[in-house]
């Protein structure tokens, strides 16, 4: 049987949900999820979009060593402190949080189910539905969370990189666009061929 995709919709609405039970659940989970995403964001924008415009000009300008030396220095120190909090919220803070939100994924679950008729668990499509929800729960609202910061901060930091681009020179801009088409276009195309040739792969065996 062919399985039945979700509307735009449906899937916004469903990441949107799942970002409430987390942070009903683990509010800090959800904030260190992201400022994680936001952190890497800006470190891509500032070194893209701004410290090598400021480095041109400075040179432009002819600047002084120490002067330039002393902003390379600065940038430097902020983003060791950006890469250790990133470390830190990666190895620490994530793994404690998906076991506390594990734990309020399960008790919601059981709650559920002691109110749910006997008869209901000897209907197997209920049976089925209920133990796939539990399976990996926790990971997957996790990584709903972590995506679904991801794409709303990454479409951030692109419309300001576009920005940033158009400023400098309109034609630059084609060095964001033709990787991003090439990705979206030509990257559906090969997974849509993979997968075709892997299922007549599974036949023929």
């Amino acid at each position: 049987m062919e399985e039945k995709k979700l509307s735009f919709t449906k899937t916004v609405q469903n990441d949107w949900y799942a970002l409430k039970l987390g942070f009903s659940i683990s509010k800090s989970l959800v904030i260190h999820s992201f400022f994680m995403r936001a952190a890497g964001y800006f470190e891509w924008v500032f070194f893209d979009a701004i410290f090598l415009r400021e480095i041109v000009g400075a040179l432009d300008e002819n600047r002084s060593f120490h002067e330039i030396f002393v902003f390379i220095a600065v940038c430097r120190l902020i983003f060791c402190l950006i890469n250790l909090y990133a470390n830190y919220a990666e190895n620490v803070v994530l793994p404690l949080q998906t076991a506390r939100l594990y734990g309020g994924i399960y008790r919601k679950l059981y709650t559920k189910a002691r109110n749910v008729e006997l008869r209901c668990y000897e209907d197997a499509d209920f049976y089925n539905r209920y133990t796939m929800t539990m399976d990996g729960a926790e990971a997957k609202v996790s990584s709903i969370i972590t995506s679904f910061w991801g794409i709303l901060v990454g479409t951030v930091a692109t419309v300001a990189v576009f920005g940033f681009m158009y400023e400098i020179d309109r034609y630059a801009v084609l060095f964001i666009v033709c990787p991003l088409a090439g990705n979206f276009l030509f990257g559906n195309w090969r997974n849509k061929f993979q997968f075709k040739t892997s299922s007549k792969s599974v036949i023929a065996f």
